[in-house]
């Protein structure tokens, strides 16, 4: 559409000459002077909206309404492109207030004198293809009857303006956007000709950050609709997180529903929530919010703050919340926004108006009848919005123009960029002011072209020294053509029954000032980023480590008591065939293990990595080392006692050499320094911090991280493994030896059977201990108590096994009684000696006659069947199946069958004493001791 104002057709004669060119630019005035005063109804006056409307709405139009035709002769277009639907439809009130301001700037003829700014201006929907259509409309399809454009106002949309200025760079065309805001259109090698009165989104960041820190919010959260405006707003948030030492969990992104993004966030747990999405997006947002009870004050949301009035309120088929749910969803949440209107609302701004004055004429213009058939003409003249596939959006704005009958309206602050019109206004002014500098320098801008890049360039340039107070305050721009603005910091909060957006207070460059009149709702203090998650060292609890210390240490004791009741009576019989020095063995083995308990006990979560890994090596030195010397002890013992017995039924020399007592346990220890010395070089145990599963505390916003700080190694399992498959071939041989000579009896180790009770008790519980242990190892109390009970259990149970049975013959014992017993033994292993020998012989004796009987048997049989036997020698193992025979000659006489019965008998007799003379001779020769 081309807002027209005046003089249409006067620039296409502007080469006339003399009398002739004057009649005729006279003619064609009148003619347009007419048309102004509504003389002429053309299909064509419906493209103009009347200046002089707005002028006499203004309170200008007093005498002279048209005085400046007298002055300014010459037209100047300006593009624009306004989304007046779709997702963000800010022109709604961008475009009135745009008008508004060509109208101010017409009329002051100390800006563009002898010029008129006149407005060519599309509708893109907040759409990027429509924003290029309407690109290619004013520069190619223009009037016939205008200029080219000499600057571009708009668009509104971040993503239309991201296209269109990344075009309009290819001719040189300066672009000012009064309402995009994403942080991609501040790259200057994209966009080098792109400007805007709309702060970048990213200046929003800091002052979120401020507030954050503020509060001692250190963990945030952010969700985003996927649009490249909010996707760089984001990134740009992360970064300057860093420098606020604030930590961005986990970004959040969602296209059309929300839904499942929201129910993220409440997974993680996220309490501070930054937003950043359009109007009708967070409408979806926080009625999911409010359905996963994700409200005030629990959840504090941070969120754009430019949306329209009461954009909660709005009528929404897309979500399933009602008002009163939605109130409460968006009740306390916190906004941050740029100023979009000076704060000296009275002070007369540099272009003459007021704050209050403009918000003013704002209303009466837009109230207007005026303004109503204008905007109910955009369908009828426009052919883009009859090709339009939003008809029922512009039937919906047309609506909310009808519905505004007065100037105090509040269906007014409904319409689309109600916030953002002061943004427009001043962005023409910009323009103006731009324009200004530039004929200012050329002296004309007549023969302006876009082509001509001295003219483009300059008004690029003269855009960089903008500096004046606009309704929406200070304007001017940086390098990368943003504005410098303050941010705000608003909160809905409840005024008297109704909720009311309250001003905390702002944010400019450093300068952070808020947050006074904040409320927390029912709590007194700020809420916390989170819950709080504290870490806590799990350890062995003290009641814990000192009894079991104390346990030890009494079985300590009972060791050295047993030391020295060894090493005291060393000489007496029942000690020293016990072989003492053995038993000391046995007992500094205990030691080693229990000492191995105050170091398990002892708290060393706190010391320097160093000093535990040391710990933690000899902690298990202690205990591996100690349990084999201990077991290696009892085990020397019981091979002993089987190689004695097996060299007794071999009738070789009775017992072997006691040196190899020691040589067994040597063994043993060596395999387990090896083992160790391999492990702790190959891989040494270190500090291993490892987290456990969260546990609620006493509120639920405290949760409990529990860590342990144990020692682990990089291949532990292993080496567990071989350490176990050593100790489990040795129990289990111990087993085995124990079971093999549990009725064996030698008097040079008189306490072999208690050892082997010792090795039961030892083998048993290992079995449950080590498997257990490696259980529970998380439970540190529990591991500590079970391990520490054991040890202490199988220490204190052989003591008792090896050394009670001795004190209490001691006690009831005195040498000389040990002598007579020694002496009684001593006689009744001669007494068994003799019977023995006698024994022996009396078996010799019967064997013999035993031979000879076989032999006269083999005769006989011989002689009754001779060809059965070829040869006496073979038949000797006849004799014992002598009386089952079959004999075959019926005829032998009664007296021979006879004579070979008692015969028969007789063999058996003496085959009978002959077996339970070896029997007997054999229980002697056990009975013997020697």
């Amino acid at each position: 559409m081309i807002l027209k104002f005046n003089n249409q057709i006067y620039h296409k004669h502007y080469k006339a000459n003399n009398g002739f060119n004057y009649l005729i630019i006279l003619f064609f005035g009148i003619v347009q002077f007419a048309k102004c005063l509504g003389f002429f109804e053309e299909d064509y006056e419906e493209k103009i909206f009347r200046t002089r409307d707005i002028k006499c709405l203004n309170n200008i139009c007093e005498d002279g309404i048209f005085k400046w035709h007298e002055t300014k002769t010459k037209n100047l277009y300006v593009g624009g492109i306004f989304p007046m639907v779709g997702s963000w439809p800010g022109g709604q009130s961008c475009l009135p207030s745009a008008i508004m301001a060509l109208n101010e700037i017409n009329l002051n003829r100390s800006i563009l004198p002898n010029y008129r700014l006149n407005l060519n201006w599309f509708n893109s929907e907040c759409n990027p293809g429509k924003g290029i259509s309407n690109l290619y409309e004013m520069l190619f399809h223009k009037d016939k009857s205008q200029d080219d454009i000499i600057m571009l106002l708009g668009p509104g949309c971040s993503d239309v303006s991201s296209s269109v200025a990344e075009v309009a760079n290819y001719w040189n065309l300066t672009v000012i956007s009064f309402g995009s805001s994403s942080p991609a259109l501040s790259n200057r090698n994209r966009f080098k000709t792109f400007f805007r009165t709309h702060p970048s989104a990213i200046l929003d960041n800091p002052a979120r950050l401020s507030l954050c820190k503020q509060f001692n919010w250190k963990k945030i959260v952010t969700l985003q609709d996927n649009k490249e405006v909010f996707t760089s707003t984001v990134d740009d948030l992360e970064k300057e997180a860093k420098n606020f030492e604030i930590e961005i969990l986990d970004r959040q992104t969602f296209t059309n529903d929300p839904t499942y993004a929201v129910k993220n966030l409440k997974k993680l747990d996220a309490r501070i929530i930054v937003g950043v999405f359009y109007e009708q997006e967070a409408r979806k947002v926080f009625c999911a919010a409010y359905k996963e009870r994700m409200l005030f004050p629990k959840y504090i949301w941070m969120i754009i703050g430019w949306y329209s009035e009461n954009w909660y309120l709005e009528k929404d088929d897309e979500i399933s919340c009602n008002r009163t749910e939605m109130q409460i969803a968006v009740y306390g949440h916190l906004t941050t926004e740029v100023q979009f209107f000076s704060t000296h609302v009275n002070e007369k701004l540099d272009y003459g108006l007021s704050v209050q004055d403009y918000n003013g004429f704002f209303r009466k213009f837009v109230s207007s009848p005026e303004w109503k058939n204008y905007a109910n003409s955009f369908q009828k003249i426009d052919y883009k919005f009859k090709q339009s596939s939003l008809n029922e959006d512009y039937k919906s704005l047309l609506e909310i123009y009808d519905k505004i009958d007065s100037e105090n309206s509040k269906e007014i602050e409904k319409l689309g960029g109600y916030l953002e019109r002061s943004l427009a206004f001043d962005a023409v002014w910009v323009m103006a002011y731009a324009l200004n500098n530039t004929l200012n320098h050329f002296g004309s801008l007549d023969y302006f072209d876009i082509k001509n890049y001295d003219v483009s360039n300059f008004i690029k340039e003269s855009m960089k020294l903008i500096n004046f107070k606009g309704i929406s305050g200070m304007v001017t721009f940086n390098d990368q053509g943003d504005r410098i603005s303050e941010v705000l910091y608003e909160q809905l909060q409840n005024n008297s029954g109704s909720l009311a957006y309250v001003k905390l207070g702002h944010h400019f460059k450093k300068t952070f000032k808020c947050c006074k009149n904040i409320t927390w709702g029912s709590n007194k203090n700020p809420p916390i980023d989170g819950v709080q998650r504290k870490i806590r060292v799990n350890k062995i609890r003290m009641f814990y480590s000192i009894t079991f210390s104390i346990l030890s240490t009494v079985t300590i004791l009972v060791g050295v008591s047993c030391l020295i009741f060894n090493h005291k009576f060393i000489n007496r019989k029942i000690v020293k065939n016990s072989e003492p020095a053995i038993n000391s063995l046995l007992v500094y083995g205990c030691f080693l293990c229990l000492i191995s308990v105050y170091i398990f006990g002892f708290d060393k979560s706190e010391l320097p990595a160093w000093l535990f890994n040391l710990i933690c090596k000899a902690e298990v030195s202690l205990l591996l080392l100690g349990f084999t010397i201990g077991y290696s002890s009892l085990f020397s013992k019981i091979w002993y006692v089987y190689s004695a017995t097996i060299q007794k039924k071999k009738n070789r020399k009775i017992y072997p050499d006691k040196i190899k007592l020691y040589t067994v346990i040597f063994i043993m220890v060596m395999i387990d320094v090896i083992f160790l010395f391999i492990w702790f070089i190959k891989d040494p145990l270190q500090k291993f911090t490892q987290k456990l599963e969260p546990e609620n505390g006493e509120t639920e916003e405290i949760i409990y991280e529990p860590e342990i700080r144990t020692c682990k190694c990089r291949h532990e399992i292993i080496w567990i493994g071989i350490c176990f498959g050593i100790k489990g071939v040795f129990l289990v041989l111990g087993l085995y030896l124990s079971y093999e000579t549990r009725n064996s009896k030698i008097e040079v180790m008189n306490d072999s059977r208690f050892a082997a009770l010792s090795i039961y008790n030892i083998v048993v519980l290992s079995l449950i201990t080590a498997p257990v242990v490696i259980i529970i190892q998380n439970q540190l109390d529990a591991a500590f108590c079970f391990l520490s009970f054991s040890i202490n259990f199988c220490s204190f149970w052989t003591f008792a096994l090896m050394f009670v049975p001795k004190v209490k013959h001691v006690l009831k014992h005195t040498i000389e009684q040990d002598i007579q017993e020694a002496n009684l033994i001593e006689n009744m292993i001669k007494e068994k000696k003799e019977k023995y020998l006698n024994l022996s012989q009396t078996n010799q004796n019967l064997n013999d006659e035993i031979e000879k009987k076989k032999e006269f048997l083999i005769k006989i049989e011989k002689l009754l069947n001779p060809n059965l036997f070829d040869d006496v020698g073979e038949n000797e193992h006849y004799a014992d199946d002598f009386e089952d025979e079959d004999f075959e000659h019926e005829e032998e006489d009664e007296s021979s069958s006879i004579t070979i019965e008692n015969k028969s008998n007789s063999f058996g007799r003496l085959s009978f004493r002959n077996y339970s003379t070896k029997k007997e001779f054999s229980n002697i020769q056990n009975e013997t001791v020697i």
